[in-house]
């Protein structure tokens, strides 16, 4: 279960980087708002999504192997 809540942790991070990103380079970063989200868009959060992914398959394979 404490890797189901660190994917979902890790998930809800990626939703709140992406979804501040958006909002802060608009109204508070201008261009450099846009560039900072444009690496985290590129970077971090394809890493943090893969790692959550692999969190998400280990747990479902321990599932399906019986294991808790």
């Amino acid at each position: 279960m404490e890797n189901l809540t660190n994917a979902f942790l890790l998930l809800f991070t990626v939703f709140l980087i992406v979804a501040l990103g958006y909002v802060s380079q608009a109204s508070l970063f201008g261009p450099v708002g846009s560039i900072v989200i444009i690496l985290l868009s590129v970077i971090a959060i394809p890493i943090l999504t893969a790692f959550a992914l692999r969190l998400y398959i280990n747990l479902f394979t321990k599932i399906s192997l019986g294991k808790s």
